[in-house]
């Protein structure tokens, strides 16, 4: 029985230690340069998007503490074809150690003045674990956007929580045994 007890525990230990870091939690802030393919001056005509430089504005959360303010460029990015987009587009955006993918893209808004995108996708640093986030794109000139990119919580899912507390009352049940 003091077996089982032991397996039981290191197998908790196990479970408990088996993720590599923590989740990102906040909110950022870019903006930048950006080429809208074909669209010009009407962004209507827009047929893709081509990150060309990642401008800081602002952040909060874990990516506040770990981002360099420093102004000036950050990073530039990657290009995603708005007709036929070939998701998931990794590195998206790169900038100051971050990397951006999107997994999902809705064009929300393509007029004359304006193109709005949004999706879900992933954001990565050295140190974190691989986060989902919500991302929102917006251009009202064919040269310069702006984007928003907001953490989603990831909550622990009720058969970890279950499976550990299970172990836990399995170690004390052997253990009472023992004595």
């Amino acid at each position: 029985m003091k077996n089982l007890a032991k397996v039981l525990l290191l197998g908790l230990a196990m479970s408990a230690t088996s993720a590599s870091a923590d989740y990102i939690d906040g909110m950022l802030l870019v903006g930048g340069a950006y080429d809208a393919v074909n669209g010009d001056i009407d962004l209507a005509n827009t047929t893709g998007v081509s990150i060309t430089d990642v401008v800081y504005n602002f952040s909060l959360g874990d990516i506040d503490l770990d981002i360099d303010k420093t102004p000036g460029v950050l990073g530039s990015g990657g290009s995603v074809s708005l007709t036929a987009p070939a998701l998931p587009v990794n590195n998206f955006i790169v900038f100051d150690g971050w990397t951006l993918n999107i997994d999902t893209l809705s064009v929300d808004a393509k007029t004359t003045n304006a193109l709005d995108l949004s999706g879900v996708g992933t954001l990565w640093k050295s140190g974190y674990d691989l986060t989902p986030v919500d991302w929102s794109f917006s251009a009202q000139s064919a040269t310069s956007y702006s984007m928003s990119i907001n953490t989603t919580v990831v909550p622990v899912p009720a058969a970890v929580w279950l499976f550990g507390s299970g172990l836990i009352g399995l170690a004390g049940i052997a253990r009472r045994k023992a004595c």
